[in-house]
């Protein structure tokens, strides 16, 4: 992105591709398009209603026709009129009964019908018919905040589910309703944070005080783990992962690791040991990926460590000043496996370091920095075309050449206090 774009705001809520490959931002200033060229603003205009309503824009959504949705924090739901820097606006009228419930908008999703439901963070859930233009108003009995905002998914399967500190709940096409869920075992009043549906179609519901398994089919839901349940709501998930063999791991801060095989949900734990260097280095587990082999790699603060396809013994990467064929760090950040099936591995205020097939490790400080600076610190890696590894940072983005076997700097000047936090690349080779 150009240096003198119009993109003036760095608080970014959201960010979308529509099918044309533009790249759509939802900033604290507005709302803005990049064709990969130019950036477009599309402000507010005093005394226009088909402009953008003046506020943040917070979520962004594109629906099955292609057209985005955009909410604006305190001034509603906004459809942009294909072709035009127009929208379509739905606010809250106070003596409208149609209209939808709250300008403040948390979530946005399309059913199988076409019908848009909207989220709010203080005023329940919304749906829109695709026909009348009319909202029909759901859970508004509920007493709402910022901090609890209702949480709905629409499973692969099409199937809306909705929770909050209310209660589970599933949607009932033919009552036109959310039935609320009668399941035992669930504290009353946890804070929710997030739907996950595995590979084969089982639903993982995370929250402050445990991790549950819904069973559609049996109309069910259990603890993933009795060791998750926490009545206190100090339960930490740092690392959620679904290997080829659809088995799943759970990270989690000093509770150790835990993998969940397929279909029975039975687990083993891994938790550290002083006396087995073959155990895991520390019960707090920041990430988990598995290379193309089958391996896992897992980072921690206190080193990097592999595991086989059979899982029964891990082999330790961990830092050793005294020795030179070491990680550099035993804080680690992110792992990452490339075509050449070299191991990436970022760490915490000390660079890069690369483990080759041969298991020889080599270390690379970012451009400028030295180890055990924060701005030396590697949170994300990824290969993209061309076989270049791009490298995210809290000093910005850049670009290790193979070919010269060093780091060069791409986006990373100090003022701007660029931090990148994830990178990938789309269809047309731009990298996001």
């Amino acid at each position: 992105m150009p240096e003198e774009s119009a993109l003036y705001e760095n608080y970014i809520n959201d960010i979308i591709q529509d099918s044309q490959g533009f790249l759509w931002f939802a900033t604290y200033k507005g709302l803005f398009r990049f064709d990969g060229y130019e950036v477009l603003a599309f402000p507010n205009i005093p005394k226009d209603t088909s402009s953008l309503p003046l506020g943040p824009a917070q979520k962004l959504f594109i629906d099955s026709k292609g057209k985005l949705w955009v909410s604006i924090y305190g001034g509603g739901l906004c459809m942009l009129i294909t072709g035009t820097k127009n929208f379509e606006v739905y606010r809250h009228l106070d003596k409208k009964n149609t209209s939808i419930s709250s300008n403040k908008i948390s979530s946005m999703v399309e059913d199988a019908d076409g019908n848009i439901w909207v989220g709010t963070n203080d005023a329940g859930l919304n749906k829109l018919n695709k026909g009348t233009k009319f909202f029909t108003h759901y859970f508004q009995q509920f007493k709402l905040s910022p901090e609890h905002p209702l949480i709905v998914f629409k499973a692969r399967n099409n199937l809306l589910w909705l929770a909050s500190t209310d209660g589970i709940y599933r949607y009932d096409k033919i009552k036109n309703d959310f039935i609320k869920m009668q399941w035992k075992g669930i504290p009353s009043l946890t804070l929710y944070h997030s739907f996950y549906q595995t590979k084969n179609g089982e639903i993982i519901l995370t929250a402050n005080q445990g991790i549950y398994v819904i069973n559609a089919k049996a109309n069910s839901i259990k603890p993933l783990s009795s060791e998750f349940i926490k009545p206190n709501g100090s339960l930490g998930c740092k690392a959620l992962y679904q290997d080829k063999n659809q088995a799943l791991w759970l990270g989690t801060t000093g509770m150790g690791l835990y993998i969940f095989q397929p279909n029975s949900l039975k687990s083993r734990k891994y938790l550290h040991n002083n006396y087995d260097p073959n155990s895991i280095p520390d019960n707090t587990i920041n990430c988990i990926y598995q290379d193309r082999a089958g391996n896992i790699w897992i980072g921690t603060p206190e080193g990097l460590c592999f595991t086989n396809k059979q899982q029964s013994v891990f082999k330790n990467y961990t830092w050793n000043p005294g020795l030179s064929n070491t990680i550099s760090s035993k804080h680690i950040r992110s792992v990452y496996q490339d075509a050449e099936d070299v191991i990436w591995v970022g760490t915490e205020g000390s660079g890069l370091d690369k483990i080759s097939k041969e298991d020889i490790v080599k270390h690379y400080n970012l451009p400028g920095y030295k180890a055990g600076g924060q701005f030396n610190m590697v949170n994300c890696i990824y290969e993209g075309s061309k076989n270049k590894i791009w490298i995210g940072s809290n000093s910005g983005l850049y670009i290790f050449d193979k070919r010269k076997n060093s780091i060069a700097g791409y986006c990373n000047r100090k003022k701007d206090n660029l931090r990148i936090w994830a990178i990938c690349e789309d269809e047309n080779n731009n990298i996001l």
